[in-house]
C-alpha cells in the first residue's frame, strides 16, 4: 500500500507491520519480529496524513477537538495560539503539541532504524495526548515506576508492550507489575535478583550494562550499571535463583553526543551474550540500546548520526541471522519537538536599558529544564496587544530584557539580558521545543500548579514539505468508526482555498 493514499490507514499497515507481534517474549518464541523497511524516504511528505485516522481516534477518545492547521512552520503555530487566546479568552499559561510532528519523528526513527523498535520512555513526557499518540502509531513504552505502568495499562496497551525499564524497582511496583503482566525488567545487582525472584516469579529479566557517554547531558552509569567484572556473577545469581535472563540493556545517557557509545555498548553487550552461552546458560534473544536519541536542536547528536553508528554496529555484533529482537527507549526525541509553550506577560518594569518582565510559567514550573535538564531556550514574542499588526515584531529594535516566572522566588528568573522586543502586559512569549522533561517536573511551588496547565492538540497538514491532499478529501477518507468530524477542528488561518 502506498504511504500517499486519500484513505486513512493505520500506521501498522503503512509501515508494513499487519499482524507482527513485536513483544512476545515468552521462551518458546526464539525472536520477535522487527519493523520492516517499507518505507522509501520519498514517502514522508504525506506520512502523517496516511496516521491521521488511528492517531485522532486514540487521541479524541477525551472530547477534545483537534485543530487543524496548515503546517508546523512558526507562523501557524503563532496563528493557532493567537486564535486561541482571542477565541478562549486565555491569560494562563498553555502548551500546544502538534501530533502530526509525534507521526513524522515515528516515521524517520523506522526509516533510519529499520530494526530498533521503540519503547518510549514515560517519564519524558506522560502527557495523554502523546502517550495516546504514541501507542496508536504501534510503540512499545518504557515504564519505571507503579503510576507509570497504571497509566499505560489504562489506555489499552497490552503489558507485552511495555518493559520495566528500572533497575532497582520497589517490591510493591514489581508485585503491580506481577499482576498486570507486565514481566519484562532490568536488573544490575543480585539483590535486585532476590527481590524480582519473590515479588514476580514469572519475570524475564535484562541485564543492564553501564554504558556511559561522558559527554551527554545526563550521564547514567554513576547509578545504574553493571560492571564487566560483575557480568559472570550477575549472570549466575538469576541462573541459580531460576530467574530467566532473556537479553541485555545499556543505556549511554540522556542527550548523547557521542555515536561512538553505541557502538562500544553494543560490542560489549555481543560479549555477554557469548559470556551467557559459555556459561551453558539459554541463548538471549532481546537487546535493549536504551535512550540518549534526540532531533539535535541543541547541539546534541542527530538520530541520524547515531542511527550510522548503531546500524553499523548491529551488523556487525547483531546480525538478523541471530534472531535477537532490538529494542530502545527514547524519550527525549519523541516528546521535545512537537510541543511549544505559550505564556502571558503580566508585569513590566524598566531600569536604564533593561526591560524586565513577568510571565506566568517559570522555574518551578515547565522551565524547571533550565536547571534539571540543561535546556536552551528559544523564545519569541507574539505581541498580540501592543503591535497587533506585528505580532512577531519583525525588523523591530530588541532590547535587554529579563524574565522573571511567577513565584516570589528570585530564583525563578527564565531569561537574563535577552534580546526581546518591547513588550506590555498582555502580549505573549512563546518558546518552542519545550515537550522534554519540562511540565513531569514541574511543582505547584507558591500556588502555581505545573499539572493544571492545559494542552492544545493541532495535527499540521504540511509537516515536512507541502500537502498533496485537501481538507475536503481529507473529510471524505473518515471512514472509521470515530465520528471524526466532530473530533476536529479547523484553524480561521486553514484560508478558503485550502478547501476548494
Amino acid at each position: 500500500m502506498a504511504c500517499n493514499s486519500l484513505n486513512v490507514y493505520g500506521m501498522d499497515a503503512c509501515l508494513g507491520l499487519e499482524d507482527v507481534d513485536y513483544c512476545d517474549f515468552s521462551p518458546s518464541v526464539r525472536k520477535t519480529k522487527c519493523i520492516k523497511s517499507a518505507i522509501e524516504p520519498r514517502e514522508v511528505a504525506n506520512m502523517p496524513l496516511t496516521a491521521l485516522g488511528k492517531i485522532l481516534e486514540s487521541t479524541c477518545s477525551g472530547g477534545n477537538k483537534v485543530s487543524i492547521i496548515k503546517s508546523s512552520a512558526q507562523q501557524d503555530i503563532d496563528a493557532f495560539i493567537e486564535n486561541t487566546i482571542r477565541s478562549k479568552s486565555l491569560q494562563d499559561a498553555f502548551y500546544v503539541l502538534n501530533l502530526a510532528v509525534i507521526v513524522q519523528l515515528f516515521y524517520d526513527w523506522v526509516a533510519a532504524l529499520p530494526r530498533v523498535r521503540p519503547y518510549y520512555a514515560v517519564k519524558c513526557n506522560p502527557s495523554p495526548p502523546l502517550l495516546s499518540t504514541m501507542a496508536a502509531l504501534g510503540a512499545g513504552f518504557d515504564c519505571a515506576s507503579k503510576s507509570e505502568l497504571e497509566q499505560v495499562i489504562s489506555m489499552g496497551v497490552s503489558p507485552q508492550r511495555i518493559i520495566f525499564a528500572n533497575p532497582c524497582k520497589m517490591p510493591s511496583h514489581i508485585k503491580h507489575a506481577s499482576s498486570v503482566g507486565v514481566n519484562l525488567t532490568t536488573y544490575d545487582c543480585e539483590h535486585e535478583v532476590t527481590k524480582i525472584k519473590l515479588n514476580n516469579p514469572n519475570a524475564k529479566l535484562l541485564l543492564r550494562l553501564r554504558a556511559d557517554d561522558l559527554s551527554s547531558k545526563w550521564p547514567l552509569g554513576v547509578k545504574y550499571g553493571a560492571l564487566t567484572s560483575e557480568v559472570e556473577h550477575l549472570l549466575m545469581a538469576a541462573a541459580n535463583a531460576q530467574v530467566d535472563v532473556v537479553g541485555v540493556s545499556f543505556h549511554i545517557g540522556s542527550g548523547a553526543s557521542d555515536a561512538r557509545s553505541y557502538l562500544d555498548a553494543i560490542a560489549a553487550a555481543r560479549k555477554v551474550f557469548e559470556k551467557a552461552l559459555a556459561l551453558g546458560l539459554p541463548a538471549m534473544h532481546i537487546l535493549d540500546i536504551g535512550g540518549g536519541f534526540t532531533v539535535g536542536n541543541n547541539g546534541e547528536l542527530k538520530l541520524s548520526e547515531a542511527a550510522n553508528a548503531i546500524n553499523a554496529a548491529l551488523d556487525q555484533y547483531f546480525p538478523e541471522e541471530l534472531g535477537v529482537s532490538i529494542i530502545a527507549e527514547p524519550g527525549r526525541y519523541f516528546a521535545e519537538a512537537p510541543t511549544t509553550l505559550a505564556t502571558m506577560v503580566y508585569g513590566k518594569r524598566v531600569r536604564d536599558e533593561v526591560r524586565e518582565y513577568w510571565i506566568n510559567d517559570g522555574i518551578y514550573g515547565t522551565m524547571n529544564c533550565l536547571i534539571h535538564d540543561y535546556a536552551v531556550l528559544c523564545p519569541r514574542p507574539l505581541a498580540r496587544i501592543s503591535k497587533r499588526n506585528n505580532t512577531s515584531c519583525a525588523g523591530l529594535p530588541v532590547y535587554k530584557s529579563t524574565v522573571f516566572g511567577p513565584t516570589c522566588d528570585s530564583l525563578d528568573t527564565v531569561l537574563k539580558e535577552h534580546p526581546l522586543p518591547d513588550l506590555v502586559d498582555g502580549d505573549w512569549i512563546v518558546f518552542p521545543n519545550m515537550g522534554a522533561y519540562t511540565h513531569c517536573a514541574g511543582s505547584s511551588f507558591n500556588g502555581y500548579d505545573t499539572s493544571a496547565i492545559q494542552t492544545f492538540c493541532v495535527f499540521s497538514l504540511n509537516t515536512r514539505g507541502p500537502s498533496t491532499v485537501a481538507i475536503d478529501s481529507l473529510f471524505k477518507s473518515f471512514e472509521t468508526p470515530c465520528e471524526f468530524t466532530d473530533k476536529l477542528s479547523f484553524s480561521e488561518e486553514s484560508t478558503s482555498e485550502d478547501s476548494e
